[in-house]
């Protein structure tokens, strides 16, 4: 990383990208054909990391993070099947397909969805994301909380409820 400008490596090829370059992108053009991270492609213009803006903020992450614990764990996601790393940044959760949070470290939280696949998300590339994945991780552990002391989840309430007896 030099003066707003990564330089990186991709099947021997010597390439460098910049905020400004990334940003002129256009819809439909990629300035670099076949440039994958990780096993997960994102779909046709929805802008995953293999180019432009997304592609620069992954690079500039991967840089500033280097040697570090975070580092590690985002080019752990990259490269393991297991794992995906969170591209976009929708604060939106479906709780019933998380299975727990764990806790946050060096701008990192590690969410285990319930199909199995652990999903990575980086403080730094998907904040938004990030910091709802650490709420709904409480509202998880309230929940199983709630569960271990004899309490039942439901999504409503039941229809013969006598809200005079209800007790909060």
């Amino acid at each position: 990383k030099d003066a707003g400008v990564i330089y990186f490596e991709q099947d021997g090829s010597k390439l460098k990208i910049s905020r400004e370059g990334a940003e002129k992108v256009q819809e439909g053009f990629d300035l670099l054909k076949g440039l994958h991270f990780g096993h997960a492609v994102a779909p046709v213009n929805q802008g995953g990391p293999n180019e432009g803006t997304p592609l620069y903020d992954l690079l500039h992450t991967l840089a500033e993070t280097q040697g570090t614990p975070a580092g590690k764990a985002i080019r752990e996601a990259l490269g393991n099947p297991d794992q995906q790393l969170l591209r976009e940044d929708d604060p939106t959760v479906r709780l019933a397909n998380v299975k727990s949070v764990g806790a946050a470290k060096d701008g990192v939280v590690k969410v285990e969805m319930e199909n199995g696949q652990t999903l990575v998300i980086s403080e730094t590339l998907t904040p938004e994301a990030f910091a709802s994945y650490n709420s709904a991780g409480v509202t998880k552990e309230a929940l199983n909380d709630g569960k271990a002391k004899g309490f039942e989840e439901v999504t409503s309430l039941p229809g013969d409820l006598n809200f005079s007896q209800l007790k909060v």
